[in-house]
């Protein structure tokens, strides 16, 4: 199990705002239940990356940043995805959850339908300036465009 766990603070304008972002596996939450972060930099962030990992084939890992965390994609397994989740508290030494593995192209439709739900959360809030959500739009785009037409 792997999912984008998100929510939105309202606030008087239409710019994004701080709301709650993370991940959840059957392992537990990262960085953990409840996380304050931007949603919607976070997944124009996500799908850019992926779509980047994607295009750039000879590279079997990348770290995409989660706050002061990160994850670490790994596809070194024919198809399949290892999802580290890494986080250091210092002094002390790094910290390992337990990672996920998850077929590739189910982790891209997972991050494709988190965006979707998003942005149309955001247009019917009203939320969110035109660029940003463009933004979105056009990273999901990119991604979308990268996986294979049976998928």
């Amino acid at each position: 199990m792997l999912q984008f766990r998100w929510s939105l603070t309202k606030t008087e304008d239409n710019y994004e705002r701080q709301g709650t972002f993370w991940i959840s596996t059957s392992a537990g939450d990262f960085p953990c239940r409840g996380w304050r972060d931007y949603p919607l930099s976070k997944l124009i962030t996500c799908n850019s990356d992926i779509y980047n990992f994607i295009k750039t084939p000879y590279i079997m890992k990348r770290y995409l940043a989660f706050g002061p965390y990160y994850i670490l994609l790994d596809i070194s397994l024919k198809d399949a995805l290892t999802i580290h989740f890494l986080r250091s508290y210092l002094p002390q030494p790094l910290e390992k959850l337990s990672p996920v593995v998850i077929p590739f192209f189910d982790f891209c439709k997972i991050v494709l339908e988190t965006s979707r739900t998003l942005l149309e959360t955001y247009h019917l809030e009203k939320l969110g300036t035109p660029i940003e959500l463009e933004s979105l739009k056009h990273a999901m785009e990119l991604l979308s465009s990268m996986l294979p037409r049976d998928q």
